[in-house]
């Protein structure tokens, strides 16, 4: 995305909400960071990533379908809220990225939870040039609950299996490493891979939201 159209840039910690569903808000270009996209009765949707912009639905003429929450730090830039963007390919490569988006978060919806919890750190992960590891800041045990739809005590048990198998290195404060294809391949021993039961539909307090 072009400076040229970039405003106003701030920082986000994880929790911040930066806008509820259902209200008038000027398009944010996500530049680091992630955000997590939920519908107006708090079920998850999809993550935004770096390079992602929320809320194209200003340029229609149309409210927020979705309350946009931060799961890491994160830094967001404003966008004009006229044409500018909108008679751009900019606003063409967002909607692409949106289908590519909805795939993912299909990919948590397939499968085991172990795979459910193993597709969404790879889908955070960000890999450096040069470098086969990736890094990703997890999110609480109760925000990836919340997003694949489990217990966080099954989350909770996913993740230390991953960490005694040394396939996930590091911890909540200090972020993960992980080599990605490896981590999409490995399985956990038997006894450890829980599969899909009762999915659980979680609701979100609603809160005030982060005005930029």
């Amino acid at each position: 995305m072009s400076d040229t159209f970039t405003g106003l840039t701030r920082a986000v910690l994880p929790g911040d909400i930066l806008f509820q569903a259902g209200i008038h808000t000027p398009p944010l270009l996500v530049q680091s960071g992630q955000i997590m996209l939920e519908d107006a009765d708090g079920i998850f949707v999809h993550l935004a990533h770096p390079g992602d912009v929320l809320g194209i639905e200003c340029y229609g003429g149309f409210t927020s379908r979705f309350r946009a929450i931060a799961i890491s730090s994160c830094i967001i830039s404003s966008l004009p809220d006229d044409q500018r963007l909108a008679e751009t390919g900019y606003l063409f490569e967002a909607l692409m990225r949106q289908q590519q988006r909805t795939a993912e978060t299909m990919r948590l919806r397939t499968g085991t939870a172990t795979e459910w919890v193993k597709q969404l750190i790879c889908q955070l992960g960000q890999r450096d040039d040069g470098v086969d590891l990736s890094q990703c800041q997890l999110p609480s045990l109760k925000t990836i609950s919340h997003m694949i739809d489990v217990a966080p005590e099954t989350v909770s048990r996913i993740l230390s299996g991953l960490r005694r198998s040394a396939v996930l290195k590091g911890t909540a404060r200090t972020g993960a490493t992980f080599d990605p294809d490896h981590l999409s391949n490995y399985e956990l021993p038997s006894e450890q891979i829980w599969k899909p039961g009762t999915r659980r539909l979680a609701k979100r307090a609603s809160a005030s939201p982060l005005c930029i």
